[in-house]
């Protein structure tokens, strides 16, 4: 199931970092 964690963690740590700004 490494696939389908590979593409999650692709669009999760965009969304993670996106979170994380300030404003």
């Amino acid at each position: 199931h490494q696939e389908w964690e590979s593409q999650i963690e692709m669009w999760q740590n965009p969304i993670l970092q996106d979170k994380r700004l300030p404003d």
